[in-house]
């Protein structure tokens, strides 16, 4: 029993060493980075920290602004863990476990776009979304 144990925790090593990881299927490591609500200035949302961006202090909540990074994504008042990914053409649907400074819980979000800009949905066949710019180091 315990061999067997041995054999499925390497194996489940090596598949991560491997880099085959199902939270960033498909074209998700595209959307890592820093993201403003369209045409907002992200010197204003975000500051220079080493190669990437932290929220500039004092944060403002209700500034629309993501920080993609890993396998967290970090909001203005929140930071989630994705829990599970998967996509729908080219959408990507995300169940993620959040934290503020008052609650925490699982909720989902539904991203998509390509290049510098990205589009925030309510649902995964919804046409209209809440519209980000990259910022650019």
């Amino acid at each position: 029993m315990i061999s067997r144990i041995n054999r499925l925790a390497g194996g489940a090593l090596l598949f991560l060493a491997a880099g085959v990881c199902p939270t960033f299927a498909g074209d998700f490591a595209q959307l890592q980075g820093a993201w403003v609500e369209s045409g907002a200035p992200c010197k204003d949302v975000f500051v220079r920290k080493g190669n990437g961006f932290a929220f500039r202090q004092p944060v403002n909540p209700f500034r629309p602004a993501l920080l993609i990074s890993g396998s967290t994504i970090q909001g203005p008042a929140s930071t989630c863990r994705i829990v599970s990914h998967r996509t729908m053409g080219e959408r990507h649907v995300l169940a993620l476990n959040c934290a503020t400074s008052v609650a925490g819980g699982e909720t989902g979000l539904v991203l998509g776009g390509e290049g510098d800009r990205l589009n925030q949905y309510p649902m995964a066949n919804d046409k209209i979304g809440q519209g980000y710019d990259r910022c650019k180091p």
